[in-house]
C-alpha cells in the first residue's frame, strides 16, 4: 500500500512538472481586445489564461483606434446644444483630447441666423446617432483640416435652399487658378509644394444628409447617403476626395444635380455609387469626376442627361458605370464642352438601347 502511494505521488509531480514546461499558448481565434478582458483556454494544455485588454492603438493620432474603429481617447467633450459644440474645440485643445461626441439632437436655433464657423482641425466627432436639424442656408461650415464627422445626420430647414452643412466653405465664385491661391490661403500648407495635392484629409463615415458642400479640402466620403428635394447633393468645389459605398439621389427641379466636380474639384468614385438627380454627375470648370476601374457606379437623370459636363469638365468611367436609361439623354456637352472616357462603360437610350446617347450645346469628346 505504502508502495502504492508513492508511485501514485511520484507520477502526479512528474505530471505537474511535464504541465509546467513552458510552451506558447495556444489560443486559437480569442486574440486581445483593446478595452475588455478576455478568458481563454489554452487548446493544448487546457489552461485557462486572463488576456488583458491592450488599450487602444492610435498610430496616426486621429481620434480612432487603428485595431477596433472605435475612439481612441480616453477624455471626451460631450456636447448637448450649438453653443456647446461651438465651444467644443477649445475646450479640446485645453484638455489634449480628439474627441467629441454629441449626446442628443440639436435643433438650429431660430435666433442663429448668421453662418456658425466651427473650427475642427485634428478632431474625431462622433454624432452617436443624433442629429442636427433645420439648419438654415449654408449656415453650419465645419473649417480646418484632418478631421473626422461620423454617424449622424444633417437636415436642412423648409426654407434652406442650398447645404445643410458645408466643410472649408468661401463664398467666393472664383472659378480659375485664383480658386486655388484662395484654397491655399484659407489652409496654409493644404497643398504640397509639387503638384497641387491635398495633403490634409477630412472624413464623413456613416453621414446622412440633404446635402453637402467640400470647398477646398481633401474629403472622403464613405457609408454615407445625400437626399435632397431642393438642390444638390454632394459638391466638390476645388476639392480632391473619394467617395465610397455612398447613395446620393437629389430631386427632378432644375437646380438639382446629385454629385458635382466644381473648379477645379475632383472625385474619385469607389465601391458601390448611386447617383441621381435632373442630371445625375455634373463637372464643369476643369472639375474632374472619375470612377474606380472595380467599382460599380451609376449615374442617372430624372429626366435630363446622366451626366453634364461643361467649361472642361473631365469624366473618367469604367467598366462597371452604368448611365442609367430614364434620362432622355447620358451625356450632354454644354457651354465650352468638355471631354468624357468611357474605359469599357456603355452609353444607353432610355429604352436601353445601347446608342451613342449624347447631345451637344457646345463642343465634347467621347474617349
Amino acid at each position: 500500500m505504502r508502495k502504492t502511494m508513492i508511485i501514485v505521488f511520484i507520477a502526479i509531480c512528474f505530471g505537474l512538472l511535464v504541465s509546467c514546461e513552458p510552451h506558447i499558448h495556444n489560443f486559437g481565434d480569442v486574440v486581445a481586445q483593446c478595452t475588455t478582458d478576455v478568458k481563454a483556454e489554452c487548446l493544448d494544455c487546457g489552461e485557462i489564461v486572463i488576456i488583458k485588454a491592450t488599450g487602444h492603438t492610435d498610430s496616426n493620432g486621429d481620434g480612432i483606434c487603428d485595431v477596433c474603429g472605435e475612439d481612441a481617447s480616453t477624455i471626451i467633450i460631450h456636447v448637448t446644444s450649438l453653443d456647446e459644440l461651438k465651444t467644443a474645440p477649445a475646450q479640446a485643445a485645453s484638455l489634449e483630447t480628439r474627441l467629441v461626441v454629441l449626446d442628443n439632437d440639436i435643433v438650429w436655433p431660430s435666433s442663429q441666423t448668421e453662418t456658425v464657423e466651427i473650427d475642427m482641425t485634428g478632431l474625431n466627432f462622433n454624432m452617436n446617432g443624433h442629429s442636427i436639424t433645420d439648419v438654415k442656408t449654408n449656415a453650419l461650415n465645419f473649417i480646418g483640416d484632418s478631421f473626422t464627422i461620423r454617424n449622424g445626420s444633417f437636415t436642412g430647414s423648409s426654407d434652406n435652399t442650398r447645404y445643410s452643412f458645408c466643410i472649408n466653405y468661401s463664398s467666393s465664385n472664383a472659378t480659375t487658378s485664383a480658386l486655388i491661391n484662395l484654397a491655399q490661403s484659407k489652409i496654409p500648407g493644404a497643398f504640397t509644394d509639387s503638384d497641387n495635392v491635398w495633403k490634409h484629409r477630412i472624413i464623413l463615415d456613416g453621414i446622412n444628409a440633404n446635402s453637402c458642400l467640400a470647398g477646398y479640402s481633401t474629403l472622403e466620403v464613405k457609408n454615407c447617403s445625400f437626399s435632397n428635394d431642393d438642390y444638390r447633393g454632394l459638391v466638390f468645389q476645388g476639392s480632391s476626395g473619394v467617395v465610397q459605398d455612398t447613395s446620393i439621389v437629389t430631386a427632378s427641379n432644375a437646380t438639382s444635380a446629385g454629385l458635382v466636380a466644381h473648379s477645379y474639384g475632383e472625385v474619385t468614385l469607389k465601391g458601390t455609387v448611386t447617383v441621381k438627380g435632373k442630371f445625375g454627375g455634373y463637372a464643369n470648370y476643369s472639375g474632374k469626376i472619375s470612377v474606380a476601374a472595380d467599382a460599380t457606379v451609376s449615374f442617372n437623370g430624372f429626366s435630363t442627361y446622366g451626366l453634364y459636363i461643361e467649361r472642361g469638365g473631365i469624366a473618367v468611367l469604367s467598366a462597371g458605370t452604368t448611365l442609367g436609361t430614364s434620362a432622355d439623354y447620358q451625356v450632354h456637352f454644354a457651354t465650352d464642352g468638355g471631354t468624357v472616357t468611357l474605359n469599357g462603360a456603355t452609353i444607353k437610350d432610355k429604352n436601353g438601347a445601347t446608342v451613342g446617347s449624347v447631345s451637344y450645346d457646345g463642343t465634347g469628346t467621347i474617349n
